[in-house]
């Protein structure tokens, strides 16, 4: 298997177990795979990248409208809403485009235990972060072995 090999590989260039990592043809197959497949209803904040909601079906898409003029995600707010509105998958572009705004680590890593509470899965994508200043810093990558009660976190 293709995938098995490329997901060991990546792996050890990353510092990750292969059974956390999923190959795909590039992030718009995984994000259909995901929007489309995996999730019953799907929150997401707006604006943002939107190609998780254009993947999902017909009326499964809860849009939490960010704040202006800062546009900075309330993850508070955004964790109450997604309870509210029983989503399965709730997802968080940091950087997000086209703010450019970024979610800090501590805040992600609070909204993904309130979430994981009510089964719902933290997909963070961090897509633009090669745009971002001190990337290292701001990834949840390693966070996600580490840290108990991130499981429910995809980056």
């Amino acid at each position: 298997m293709a995938q098995d090999a490329l997901a060991e590989l990546i792996g050890k260039l990353i510092d990750q177990p292969a059974e956390r990592i999923v190959v795909g043809n590039g992030a718009a197959e995984l994000i259909k795979i995901v929007s489309g497949h995996i999730s019953g209803k799907l929150i997401v904040p707006v604006p943002s990248f939107n190609e998780y909601a254009n993947a999902a079906p017909s009326g499964q898409v809860v849009e939490f409208p960010l704040e202006f003029p800062s546009f900075q995600l309330d993850v508070d707010k955004f964790a109450a809403e997604a309870i509210r509105v029983k989503a399965d998958v709730a997802v968080v572009v940091t950087p997000n485009n086209p703010t450019s705004m970024l979610v800090p680590k501590l805040d992600l890593i609070r909204l993904a235990k309130k979430l994981e509470t009510h089964d719902c899965m933290l997909i963070v994508d961090e897509s633009f972060l090669d745009f971002a200043e001190n990337p290292d810093q701001i990834s949840l990558e390693q966070e996600i072995a580490v840290s108990v009660g991130l499981g429910s976190v995809i980056c």
